[in-house]
């Protein structure tokens, strides 16, 4: 099993080669086969990126959820030149990454085997693996984690506006989706769902489906919270950049603390003098 992971960086800054660094440092310690392509929206103008980087210099200048959902649309569009070349295909946000052992092995078990056993509905697998937070009172399909069959990827695009069904109060919810898994496909997905044991933040730092971690603002943009009449304010104006500096001095201690379920099964990421990320 043979999978493509694509990290979208809105632009380059020291913030979001950071993030890529400790992004890298999971997948190693997590992913047994893959490959890794980085596009940065907007291009380069500093050192040490990876490689297999790929620069995007857009005709105009962009920002923010625009910026993001042009460098995914353009990463599906570099996937499907590899369609036939690896079984799966993994989108991250710069923010985000897999933080279980043998995360692939678990994941395709869950969802190629789903047998029904009463109703009408029969067995089947699913396309795509995707966060859906309810905490943040969504419905629709969040793409800051999207792990895809090869087959999937024809059925994939990007589109930012109304969402098909309301939020869970019944209020508008327009944002970053994919209209083909929203609506007749939406049988396809299997949800990855909040699963912290222990919450620092309400919605920030979370853990999905016991595999992943999103930290969410991770791109520096200010945070916009759709349940805000839900939440106590005070839990949402925890500082971001105090969580942030807590994962970063040890990724490992932290990601473990909000987990929490079995510490074994999680990376162990080691930080050295000079702040870079390996796999321990």
């Amino acid at each position: 099993m043979k999978i493509l992971v694509g990290t979208i960086l809105t632009e380059d800054n020291e913030q979001q080669r950071e993030w890529l660094k400790l992004q890298l440092a999971f997948l190693k310690a997590t992913t047994e086969q893959f490959d890794h392509i980085t596009v940065v929206w907007g291009g380069i103008k500093s050192e040490g990126f990876p490689d297999n980087t790929t620069t995007v210099e857009p005709e105009a200048v962009v920002t923010g959820i625009d910026a993001h959902r042009k460098g995914l649309n353009y990463l599906i569009q570099l996937f499907r030149q590899y369609q036939k070349d690896y079984d799966s295909f993994l989108f991250l946000d710069s923010d985000a990454f897999p933080i279980k052992k043998n995360w692939v092995h678990h994941l395709l078990d869950k969802m190629d085997k789903y047998p029904v056993d009463k109703g009408d509905t029969p067995p089947r697998h699913f396309d795509i693996a995707i966060p859906v937070r309810p905490e943040n009172l969504e419905t629709r399909l969040h793409s800051s984690i999207l792990f895809a069959d090869k087959e999937a990827l024809p059925h994939i695009s990007f589109e930012f506006g109304p969402i098909p069904r309301g939020d869970l109060f019944g209020d508008l919810e327009k944002d970053l989706h994919l209209p083909e898994y929203e609506t007749e496909r939406r049988q396809l997905v299997f949800p990855l769902v909040r699963s912290n044991q222990f919450n620092v933040h309400p919605l920030a730092c979370g853990i999905y489906y016991d595999m992943f971690y999103h930290h969410c603002c991770g791109s520096g943009r200010s945070f916009e919270v759709r349940g805000d009449r839900y939440w106590d304010k005070r839990d949402l104006n925890t500082p971001m950049d105090e969580m942030t500096q807590m994962l970063m001095a040890n990724p490992s201690a932290f990601i473990s603390r909000l987990a929490g379920w079995a510490l074994q099964r999680y990376a162990n990421i080691k930080v050295d003098n000079d702040g870079e990320k390996t796999a321990g």
